[in-house]
């Protein structure tokens, strides 16, 4: 069997996690899988990278659907042929897709605005970062961040910083000037590239926080530049759609929406991480989940999780 995951910023490094989720699942599975896709989002021929998993008769496809409407038409073409089509990263429910595996955008955006709060001035100027323009996922973010922070009668300035930290970097250092107390970011390219344009500043600093982990964010975030940085544990993305569009098709069991989380990462929480268990990946959590031990136990309670569910896995398979 054969699966192909089509994303529109295929070279973002957000992916190399969401590719290790997918991989793994492919490994456990015994089937083949394919991540694929465009660097800038070019929806002509993302559609057309769609028709032809078709054409080539993928037994299912999983698609980051960016903007809504894009991939409708195509998607029933797939439904038409009797291929299940998942969304991941990023979902559009009136597509037909079978299911979304995603974070909530929204509710994350609001939940870093609501922390952040306290760390803005009154009557100050805030930048909110996206890293591309018409990606729904980074409007929804930035519509909970807005939302959430009206209350200090703020001037927000969105600026679209470009898709790698270098870029990013040099987007933020020309928008900075004395009036910003605050740099809130919806992507980990624009997270991780405020904070390295951040880090250059002498004297007084605004306020950091963003979104996604990488090492670079993780670094920036025990400097004390970024406050924290709220995670969608790629990992799951990867790991999860690959696993229902193969039981979808082995057995018809239809697959479900997963809500990634959004899980506040700072500097406390930076030495945790979930480890790799022999012959079980963690598969609910991905590489940047952090958590701390029990007292007294050798396991912490993900730990534990991810045995169980791997065994309940592995059984379904084997039967």
């Amino acid at each position: 069997m054969k699966f192909i995951y089509i994303t529109a910023f295929v070279n973002e490094g957000f992916f190399l996690e969401v590719k290790k989720g997918m991989n793994d699942a492919a490994d456990m599975l015994g089937v083949g899988c394919t991540f694929t896709g465009t660097p800038d989002a070019d929806v002509d021929t993302l559609n057309r990278m769609v028709r032809q998993a078709i054409q080539e008769k993928y037994d299912g496809i999983a698609v980051d659907i960016f903007s809504p409407g894009i991939f409708t038409d195509v998607i029933k073409e797939a439904k038409d042929a009797g291929i299940p089509v998942i969304a991941f990263n990023i979902d559009d429910p009136g597509s037909g897709r079978l299911a979304g595996v995603q974070q909530n955008f929204y509710r994350a955006g609001k939940s870093l605005g609501e922390r952040a709060l306290p760390r803005i001035q009154e009557n100050s100027t805030v930048i909110v970062a996206l890293h591309d323009e018409g990606v729904s996922a980074l409007d929804e973010r930035a519509q909970g961040i807005s939302e959430a922070i009206t209350g200090k009668n703020v001037k927000i300035k969105t600026v679209i910083t470009g898709n790698t930290p270098d870029l990013a970097k040099e987007a933020i250092l020309k928008n900075l000037s004395s009036d910003v107390s605050a740099v809130l970011c919806t992507g980990q390219s624009d997270t991780e590239g405020a904070g390295l344009a951040i880090q250059t500043l002498a004297g007084a600093k605004p306020y950091l926080a963003g979104f996604d982990v990488s090492d670079g964010i993780k670094k920036l975030i025990n400097e004390g530049i970024i406050d924290f940085s709220i995670d969608q544990q790629p990992y799951i993305q990867g790991f999860y759609p690959l696993l229902m569009l193969y039981q979808n098709a082995t057995r018809g069991i239809v697959p479900f929406d997963i809500d990634c989380g959004s899980d506040m990462i700072d500097k406390e929480s930076t030495g945790f991480k979930v480890d790799s268990l022999p012959g079980c990946r963690p598969v609910c959590f991905n590489d940047s989940s952090l958590v701390r031990k029990i007292p007294g136990i050798s396991l912490s309670f993900l730990q534990v999780f991810n045995i169980i569910q791997c065994f309940l896995v592995y059984s379904y398979i084997l039967n």
